[in-house]
């Protein structure tokens, strides 16, 4: 059992799923006075059922001092205390002893600990430590609720590289939480490894991209333990190239289709045609505002304003950014609210049809006509540029455009046979460069968008 500490040493014991935890502090000087009254209104604080933090299983939380304390004063000795396990549930872990479950750490135990490990627990956070240190790592700090390390001392660890979060917090359905509000106490911080996988991106993954920082979800991880209890089922190994395969084509698969733009870009039209391609659902922000509304997007901005507008398009888009496999055509002006951005990115690949301007319609459009094509092209291009994944552009554009070298490898096959598709031919002229059927890899679906914008070209 390890103890931290000098002087006066603290450790921790128990499992979540055995009959209690508990601590053990040593050093302690006799004869201090301990408020029991105190010590319960604390342990209060961190009671299930309060707040994201917390457990959501009923338990009652009370601490039962086993010895060091003497009335009511410590005698010298170590004083141990442990809480009682109550709503634990165990046998609903009984059937997982021979077969690791994908998105928790038993398979990582069970190597790790040689089989004896508790399996009635998820372990994500003792594997991980674990894990990180066998990869060499100088120093692993467990952030708890309580104890020495905690979520109100974090300016302690200023010199952290990685962060992990292996709590629930911020999975779906309560994907507005976030482990931490901030990062700003992690000057040093390099990557963020979150190992939820619902969302795709979480909140605090957007958080650490803010910072342009790498991050990972637990998709990975989830079907690397797949692959290991079908190893153990079937009796043989598969070969690790087949787990890469199956993570590519689940991430892209499961990925909405989020497609930015101008106003007259030609989103919806590209979007319709590519989810009848991909053989996906096809969803318009526009059309289900005007659904919603009962009225034309033209009639809610000269009747209700703008502001209005943008009200109904953010509820629309926060229920579309729980959805998977969509193909998702946005309105012109969504990226105007941040919260909007961090929506559409959740579950979304995001790409950004980018036509010259001339190009651009402007009759029926309200903002267009307003403001003027230009100036809302410089508002909202550095938008457009930081969220989208890809960038898809037209012909004439390709010449002009250029990106930094990551992502300018979707625009790499600009010297390829071009293919002009127009008036009663396009159907067939689609099918015929292998336009259907399931997206192999991004850079098959860059490819198929691209086709898609010479298709149907807009008419100034």
């Amino acid at each position: 059992m390890p103890y931290f500490g000098r002087n006066i040493r603290t450790a921790v014991f128990g499992q979540s799923h055995a009959a209690a935890i508990g601590v053990t502090i040593d050093g302690l000087p006799a004869g201090e006075a301990v408020d029991a009254v105190e010590l319960e209104a604390f342990m209060a604080r961190r009671a299930p059922e309060q707040n994201r933090m917390t457990t959501q299983r009923r338990e009652a939380d009370r601490p039962e001092i086993l010895c060091g304390i003497v009335d009511g004063r410590t005698c010298g000795a170590p004083l141990t205390s442990i809480i009682r396990n109550g709503d634990t549930r165990s046998k609903d872990y009984a059937a997982i002893a021979d077969l690791p479950r994908p998105s928790h750490a038993d398979w990582p135990a069970h190597v790790r600990y040689g089989g004896w490990q508790d399996v009635r627990g998820g372990g994500a956070s003792l594997t991980g430590c674990a894990v990180l240190r066998d990869l060499g790592a100088a120093s692993v700090t467990t952030i708890s609720r309580s104890g020495l390390d905690n979520y109100g001392n974090l300016d302690r660890h200023a010199d952290a590289q990685l962060i992990v979060n292996t709590t629930p917090v911020g999975m779906h359905p309560t994907c507005d939480a976030s482990p931490l509000e901030t990062l700003e106490a992690f000057p040093a911080l390099e990557s963020v490894l979150d190992i939820i996988y619902n969302p795709a991106c979480t909140e605090l993954m957007l958080l650490a991209r803010s910072r342009s920082l790498p991050t990972e979800n637990g998709l990975s991880m989830l079907v690397m333990q797949a692959q290991a209890a079908a190893e153990r089922f079937l009796g043989h190994a598969l070969p690790d190239a087949a787990a890469e395969d199956i993570l590519k084509d689940m991430t892209l698969q499961f990925s909405n289709l989020v497609l930015l733009g101008m106003p007259g870009s030609g989103k919806t039209k590209v979007a319709r045609r590519l989810a009848e391609l991909l053989h996906r659902p096809f969803v318009d922000v526009d059309e289900l505002i005007v659904r919603k509304a009962g009225r034309s997007i033209p009639d809610i901005f000269a009747r209700d304003g703008e502001a209005h507008f943008r009200d109904l398009e953010s509820k629309v888009i926060e229920g579309l950014s729980a959805g998977h496999g969509l193909v998702v055509a946005t309105g012109g002006g969504s990226v105007l609210r941040e919260r909007n951005c961090r929506l559409l990115q959740r579950n979304g690949l995001v790409l950004w049809l980018h036509r010259p301007l001339e190009e651009l319609p402007s009759a029926g459009r309200p903002v267009s006509l307003a403001r003027g094509v230009e100036a809302i092209f410089v508002e909202r291009e550095p938008i457009f540029r930081a969220l989208a994944h890809r960038i898809i552009t037209s012909r004439r554009l390709r010449t002009q455009f250029s990106r930094s070298s990551e992502k300018s490898r979707e625009t790499s096959d600009h010297q390829r046979p071009q293919h002009q598709f127009s008036g009663h031919s396009r159907t067939g002229h689609l099918r015929q460069h292998n336009l259907q059927g399931p997206v192999r890899n991004t850079r098959d679906l860059v490819r198929r968008c691209r086709r898609l914008m010479r298709a149907f070209p807009v008419q100034p």
